[in-house]
């Protein structure tokens, strides 16, 4: 009597992945990669498949994070600024009045904290060199910013926020520094975005300094001549 011989088990069936496993499987391989060619974004796009959570950008042909697209672009922009640093031409009008002295009233207590000496409003430098150089000729460009903490001598949080800029005026550079501000956890009036215009403001007083512009505060002699005028610091009203 003869064995018929084993046969093996049927293959077991494996069922289809179902189209919600199917994106889950595509979108966790997805958030794996930093970058991805720039030929798979369309259909990746078109499946719905492009990960969220990473910024994809498409510069000549290659994908890049936004954040370098960004970084990429303020380097060229300032590359070309640094090119044209001491070629800025202006006229003999708009150097006097960029340069001219800024009205008492332009000048507010309180310079880094101290209530003895005394600064420049940023708002009229910016009106300045705006109604000189004309609007949209002139840019503050932030390179970066960074935040630092610390505890005060008196126990509290504390952060302050530095902006280095580069100003630039019709294309070309003209100056660039780093201003801070510090604000303090406790203050529920202020926060992070405060204190980084404030630190804006400190950045484009000290370049426009470099570029000829606001320089009164800066002398001694003047500080000294502006308080005798004004007592009490009682300033006269801001003229526009």
């Amino acid at each position: 009597m003869s064995i018929p011989a084993r046969k093996s088990p049927p293959p077991r069936f494996k069922p289809p992945m179902s189209d919600e496993a199917f994106v889950a499987k595509q979108l966790a391989e997805c958030d794996k990669l930093t970058t991805m060619p720039a030929s798979d974004l369309p259909v990746l796009e078109a499946m719905a498949l492009a990960p969220v959570s990473k910024s994809v950008a498409v510069v000549s042909g290659e994908s890049k994070s936004v954040e370098q697209a960004r970084k990429d672009s303020i380097n060229d922009l300032l590359t070309s600024a640094y090119v044209n640093a001491s070629k800025l031409e202006l006229t003999e009008k708009e150097i006097a009045a960029l340069t001219a002295d800024f009205e008492d009233g332009d000048f507010y207590r309180g310079a880094a904290g101290n209530e003895n000496l005394i600064y420049l409003s940023h708002v009229s430098i910016r009106n300045r060199i705006t109604k000189v150089v004309g609007l949209g000729k002139w840019a503050l460009i932030i390179r970066r910013h960074w935040t630092e903490e610390f505890m005060t001598l008196k126990k509290e949080q504390a952060v302050r926020v530095y902006v280095e800029a580069v100003l630039m005026i019709r294309g070309c550079y003209v100056g660039e520094a780093i201003g801070d501000m510090t604000y303090y956890k406790s203050n529920a009036s202020q926060n992070f975005g405060d204190a980084f215009e404030g630190a804006k403001s400190a950045a484009l007083r000290r370049t426009a300094k470099d570029f000829g512009v606001g320089l009164q505060p800066w002398n001694k002699d003047f500080c000294e001549s502006w308080k005798q005028r004004n007592p009490g610091f009682n300033r006269p009203a801001y003229k526009k």
